[in-house]
């Protein structure tokens, strides 16, 4: 048993040590005979081309499986130079992302070119121009995301067939194709193209199959027509067809969009009446179109600066109009819609940051093959800002009392605002104020220093004494409330309703309502007392009520 094991072992080790030698790696498998003209290369280990391949090499594949590609992530010019046989490469299902300009410099005999299932981003404009005299067939597609410079395909003059698919095309420019007069088979299905400008195809005569299939055409262009009537097959299936007078023209080539000749149905997806329904089984009376017709907009549209708004207009046309928005500033904005997408939707405006030069007159037009009508919309953009009034309110609402104690040494000067009135005072109880003394309307109280009074007995309640022919002044540090709030209109308003709500609360307003000198309060918070001096109160900015 040994013996077997140790033959069988031998025999691979020889066949492999073989095969290494005479040109076929250990990550591919080789066939063709003594000249090992193929190599399949499928293993997860390949990180570059593999460098031992034999020169006879014709057809090389690297390819792995959706499920787990190949870790080959760029190709240069080196990778092949020693591979000058080649005539069709495969490389798919791989992590390839990067091809560098003359990475196929060396093959010169290529003339087959697939490129499928990768990951690659852009091909650069003369990547295939050193293939010209020999490449026939390129294919690149479900590289989503692909971008195609103009001139990817110029100076391929023995170019035959180009497929495209699953690249996520928008579209497609005229010149793309420029110069490719023996090009038969063009294949642009399963992208996001929704218009076939006639340029692209005016340099291809000899094209044969067209494949749009799976797009989102709505429409074609007439112009296309002398190109397609050179057409032997065309797909056009799988698209939301809008069927219109612009496609009336189509049914005059039943043989290209027949099922019965292969080809998928020209399904219409509108107008609404016709939908679902085959292109080639409807009147021709049926295929009509509309001009452009602004239903409704609105008048004025008001923003704050720096924000976002939507402005939505209705808009009708068969087919639909093209939308595009003009700012008082220059700039131009198009509506971006799709076959399919609700009316309501379609003549809609995203604005992100209105700024304020946008500000002024908006203009949207719309436009179709039969008409163009425009509208008008004042758009005012709003400046955010903030009133000083409105700012010292809010403060003023959270302002409250705070008991400020002061020594008896200190003076007691202090006089009214002169921005606050009191009401003239009743004659009662008190000393008879001579008429010098007494507080005529609109005329303000003088207030002499005070010092530390006794107190005296009066009806059992001990009250503050005033010297005769002297009102009675309050406890209360009125220019202090005032000087917290003064500092605008609305402030000073407050601070006279907080001086009259305070003198409410003393002996001075007791006495002004006609009767004895009122007891003070026993609140702790309003009370005075002689051992720690006089005590005054004032606004408390940082408190909230």
């Amino acid at each position: 048993m040994l013996d077997i094991i140790t033959t069988t072992l031998s025999i691979y080790l020889l066949s492999a040590v073989t095969t290494a030698a005479r040109g076929c790696p250990l990550d591919c498998v080789c066939s063709g005979g003594t000249t090992e003209t193929r190599a399949m290369c499928s293993s997860p280990n390949i990180k570059t081309i593999p460098g031992n391949l034999s020169p006879a090499t014709e057809i090389l594949t690297i390819q792995g499986v959706q499920t787990s590609p190949i870790p080959l992530t760029g190709i240069v010019c080196s990778d092949f130079s020693n591979l000058t046989e080649v005539i069709h490469l495969k490389i798919s299902f791989t992590l390839l992302t990067h091809v560098a300009e003359d990475a196929f410099f060396n093959l010169v005999k290529l003339k087959r070119l697939e490129l499928d299932n990768n990951r690659l981003s852009s091909i650069l404009p003369n990547t295939f121009s050193s293939l010209g005299s020999t490449l026939a067939l390129v294919s690149l597609f479900n590289n989503r995301g692909l971008h195609l410079h103009h001139r990817t395909f110029w100076n391929l003059p023995s170019l035959r067939e180009i497929y495209l698919s699953g690249l996520g095309l928008h579209e497609i420019d005229p010149l793309t194709f420029y110069g490719l007069s023996g090009l038969r088979t063009l294949d642009l299905s399963a992208n996001e193209l929704t218009y076939l400008s006639p340029g692209v195809l005016s340099s291809m005569p000899n094209l044969w199959s067209l494949d749009l299939a799976f797009n989102n055409f709505g429409s074609l262009d007439p112009l296309l027509e002398r190109f397609f009537r050179r057409l032997r097959r065309l797909q056009l299936g799988g698209n939301r067809w809008q069927c219109n007078c612009l496609l009336k023209w189509l049914k005059k080539y039943p043989a290209l969009v027949s099922p019965s000749n292969g080809a998928d149905p020209v399904m219409c997806a509108g107008p609404p009446s016709l939908e679902f329904s085959h292109l080639l089984d409807l009147d021709d009376s049926l295929l009509t179109c509309a001009p452009p017709n602004i239903v409704s907009c609105p008048h004025t549209v008001s923003v704050p600066a720096g924000e976002s708004h939507t402005i939505k207009c209705l808009v009708t046309g068969d087919p639909y109009p093209r939308i595009t928005w003009t700012f008082a500033d220059g700039t131009h904005l198009a509506s971006g819609s799709y076959p399919g997408m609700p009316l309501e939707d379609r003549a809609a405006i995203f604005i992100k940051n209105v700024s304020l030069s946008m500000s002024g007159t908006v203009t949207l037009t719309a436009h179709n093959r039969l008409g163009t009508e425009t509208a008008q919309i004042t758009l005012i953009v709003r400046t955010s800002t903030t009133t000083t009034a409105s700012t010292i309110s809010t403060e003023a609402v959270r302002t409250t009392l705070k008991k400020i104690s002061v020594s008896p040494s200190v003076s007691a000067r202090a006089s009214m605002p002169t921005n606050t009135m009191l009401p003239a005072m009743s004659s009662g109880p008190l000393t008879p104020a001579t008429q010098k003394d007494r507080i005529l309307p609109g005329a303000y109280p003088t207030r002499p220093d005070m010092k530390v009074a006794p107190t005296y007995d009066e009806g059992g309640a001990a009250g503050a004494s005033q010297p005769p022919n002297r009102l009675p002044q309050p406890e209360n540090n009125i220019p202090a409330i005032a000087a917290a709030s003064a500092a605008g209109g609305a402030a000073v308003i407050l601070a006279a309703v907080l001086a009259v709500w305070l003198c409410s609360r003393t002996p001075f307003a007791t006495a002004a309502r006609g009767g004895k000198v009122a007891p003070m309060s026993t609140d702790p918070e309003f009370r005075s007392s002689t051992q720690n001096g006089p005590e005054r109160y004032a606004f408390d900015e940082n408190s909230s009520v």
